[in-house]
């Protein structure tokens, strides 16, 4: 059973982030086009991931990815994920190109937006961070749904900047996702 709520978490983590990722103001979109064109081949970050979904399942899983650039082009930018918490997980490969423009989600209201900046500190570091946030209220195929997404980025910090994301959606029930820098490096 714990097994069962781990790989429903952690797909249920997946869909969470890639429907939160299809939204973003104009000044974040370009901030992370900015980002691809800085990226170098052997740049890493390290992200621990936690997910937690509220009652009727009331569970919570962690795991540990790494973000790693592999390829650098006119193009765009190509890089491996691995969990590196869970060797039984493949890595897998992603392409993102200077080209691609975010599509809204369909059903959904129009989305809120707000930015600031804020000292974060992990570990031993304080990062001079931007923040964006981004709320919207409407309706996915499962119902009426809130959805609040709030991200802060550093020019520190290679790959795409990201130090701390939390996004919480709350449809039948409430699920946070929390991603935190564990460490990073550059590449040649």
């Amino acid at each position: 059973m714990t097994r069962k709520i781990q790989v429903v978490s952690t797909v249920l983590c997946f869909v969470l982030v890639a429907v939160g990722s299809l939204f973003g103001n104009q000044w974040e979109e370009a901030y992370r086009k900015q980002r691809l064109k800085t990226m170098k081949v052997g740049d890493w970050a390290e992200f621990e991931i936690s997910v937690k979904i509220g009652a009727p399942l009331n569970s919570a899983v962690t795991k540990v990815q790494k973000t790693t650039v592999t390829k650098v082009d006119a193009e765009g930018v190509s890089f491996t994920t691995e969990t590196t918490s869970d060797a039984s997980v493949p890595k897998s490969e992603t392409r993102l190109t200077l080209k691609e423009v975010t599509k809204p989600v369909s059903k959904t209201g129009a989305p809120q937006f707000a930015e600031g900046s804020e000292q974060i500190f992990l570990g031993e570091k304080d990062y001079s961070c931007q923040w964006f946030e981004m709320s919207v209220q409407g309706a996915l195929t499962s119902g009426p749904s809130n959805i609040l997404d709030k991200t802060w980025y550093c020019d520190d910090v290679p790959v795409f900047g990201l130090v701390k994301r939390v996004f919480t959606a709350t449809t039948n029930t409430v699920t946070t996702t929390t991603e935190t820098l564990r460490a990073f490096g550059t590449g040649k």
